[in-house]
């Protein structure tokens, strides 16, 4: 029973963090949103792994933008996206994850 205890206090509380929040004043209220961000996690000269983080519609648009600095516009496949562990943790009950999109660059023919 001790054991037990000993393994949950030594791995810690962890848990899902909250999206960021950005203040929204369009029509004169004062409101939170969420916001999104793009963390460029592998890059490569073939392509690379963006995290989206927060909320994904804005999160995927700067992915976009990250994308076409990286391989120029319009000249990227995305061949993978979705959620993905990212747990390095050995005690997690529940893995962390993450959504992730992977994509390559167009050659030129």
């Amino acid at each position: 029973m001790c054991l037990g205890l000993v393994l949950l206090a030594a791995c810690g509380g962890g848990g899902a963090k909250p999206a960021p929040t950005l203040k929204n004043s369009e029509d004169g209220a004062t409101r939170e949103t969420p916001m999104g961000r793009a963390k460029q996690i592998v890059k490569d000269n073939d392509g690379g792994v963006i995290e989206l983080i927060g909320e994904r519609n804005t999160a995927l648009e700067r992915a976009n933008i990250e994308m076409a600095k990286h391989c120029g516009s319009e000249q990227y496949t995305i061949f993978q996206e979705g959620e993905e562990s990212v747990d390095t943790n050995p005690c997690a009950i529940r893995p962390e994850t993450a959504w992730r999109v992977h994509y390559s660059c167009n050659k030129p023919n």
